[in-house]
């Protein structure tokens, strides 16, 4: 910057000093008589003063110009009417080039009235030669500006180094080497500076996140055994609904047990008659045994029912052989023997991630509900509707939906947002733990679908499952669906 100022300030000087002196030599010709002076006189003006133009003009209007021909000059040639006809100097400048410290005028020109001859005289000189002159100390001034840029460069970065790359680093590896039984690491004091109360406060911004970490694993320790407790809790409700609905389903199993029972006795009794030829003994014993086969299967059907749940990781399950093991399941029971079951499994993809005893589980709760809805229904024949249909999913691929539907009197408009919440129930006490939606709300939630309870007024109530289908199945179902 300095050296810009005194770039400037000498090219300005220069200006000015041309200017003068060549209004010392104008003030030395206004009593010049040109008419009687040779041409060889102002020859020697010109190229002692370097002057490009020198111009006469008398109050007759005779006009001289050395050298001869410069008088084309506008400029100066309008200066010297205004000269003649108003008696002032006049001063200015023509032509821009960058040849000195910024864009400069290349000449400039001035008149002064002429006493002798009563007219005027001017001249015009470049300015040239004091920009060749401060080229040269632009050189200079620009080599000292290299030298002052290098050397405060090479302070300053020293200076950076010192006061805060250095500090920093140290600040750095005493973080990286931080471990939670070395207390503070960072020095501070007085004496340090910015860096040194930067110290101060990194002590106290650590000191906090420790009491803060300690804090957090208090509470993710305290989380995870409440998760713990949750998770057993959620098991034991899971158990204690299925065994409430084996508890329904036993009724209706003694019944379906105790014929076949009667038979095979009826059968016994017949093989102890001594009279019996062989081939009816095999008949009747194999009809025994057939029965005592019925028997084992009804009994086989309530333990894996009432079989302990598991977490155990999610398999490829066909769901229409399920669904359609629970509804004959289901018919067992003495008070079904009216419902009409429609079931139409009409989705092509059935195949779902998911725990088998799980999903039996759901679809045996959503149809003992509809069946004790029913048991309220007084005219026409009560129905349970069973359906399967594959749909496109929000995201992608293909969800299989299930439905449940009976024609009994539904679910209020009250308690509908609330089917789904443990220990609600609508039934008589002892009728109903009112946990069985719940846990099916669990279950489904658990393998990534959604159940909801529809019951349009005076139409039953239907519950609607949506799973998706596996993956290769997801794709097909799909471009199916499309």
């Amino acid at each position: 910057l300095l050296g810009s100022v005194v770039l400037v300030l000498w090219q300005k000087s220069g200006v000015q000093a041309r200017i003068d002196n060549s209004r010392l030599l104008l003030e030395q010709l206004v009593d010049h008589d040109f008419a009687e002076a040779g041409r060889g006189e102002f020859q020697w003006l010109i190229a002692s003063y370097q002057l490009t133009c020198l111009q006469v003009v008398e109050s007759s209007g005779t006009q001289h110009s050395f050298p001869v021909g410069c008088d084309k000059e506008d400029r100066l040639n309008r200066m010297l009417a205004e000269t003649v006809q108003t008696s002032l100097r006049q001063t200015a400048f023509s032509g821009r080039s960058w040849a000195g410290v910024g864009p400069s005028p290349d000449f400039f020109h001035l008149t002064t009235p002429a006493r002798v001859s009563g007219g005027a005289v001017g001249l015009t000189m470049s300015l040239m030669p004091v920009y060749e002159d401060v080229a040269k100390g632009r050189r200079v001034a620009l080599a000292y500006l290299l030298i002052n840029v290098v050397i405060l460069t090479t302070i300053g970065f020293f200076r950076m180094v010192s006061l805060v790359i250095r500090p920093i680093d140290q600040l750095v590896q005493r973080a990286d080497s931080l471990d939670d039984d070395m207390g503070y690491l960072f020095r501070s004091g007085g004496n340090h500076g910015e860096f040194g109360r930067l110290s101060l406060s990194l002590n106290q911004m650590l000191s906090r996140i420790d009491g803060d970490r300690r804090e957090l694993e208090k509470t993710v320790e305290s989380l995870r055994a409440a998760n713990e407790e949750l998770q057993k809790n959620r098991r034991e409700m899971v158990r204690a609904e299925k065994l409430a609905s084996v508890g329904r389903l036993s009724a209706g199993l003694a019944h379906e047990i105790g014929n076949p029972l009667g038979i095979v006795q009826g059968y016994l009794e017949l093989l102890a008659k001594p009279d019996l030829d062989e081939k009816e003994r095999r008949e009747y014993s194999k009809r025994a045994v057939s029965e005592l086969s019925r028997v084992n299967g009804l009994i086989r059907q309530l333990l894996d029912f009432s079989r302990k749940s598991t977490d155990t990781e999610l398999k490829e399950v066909a769901v229409h052989p399920l669904l359609t093991e629970v509804v004959d399941v289901v018919r067992l029971k003495e008070k079904t023997s009216r419902i009409n079951f429609q079931v139409d499994l009409g989705a092509e993809y059935d195949a779902v991630m998911a725990d088998e005893d799980g999903l039996r589980q759901v679809f045996l709760n959503c149809l003992l509900n509809s069946v004790d809805a029913l048991e309220e229904k007084g005219e026409g024949t009560p129905r349970i509707d069973v359906r399967s249909r594959n749909e496109s999913g929000v995201d992608s691929g293909a969800v299989l939906v299930l439905e449940v539907k009976d024609n009994g009197p539904g679910v209020s408009a009250g308690h509908r947002d609330n089917v789904f919440d443990p220990f609600f129930t609508t039934k008589e006490p002892g009728k109903g733990t009112g946990l069985g939606l719940a846990v099916s709300y669990s279950i489904i939630e658990k393998i990534g679908g959604r159940i909801e309870m529809e019951s349009p007024p005076g139409r039953g109530a239907s519950v609607v499952i949506t799973v998706p289908v596996v993956e290769g199945q997801s794709d097909r179902g799909s471009e199916l669906i499309m």
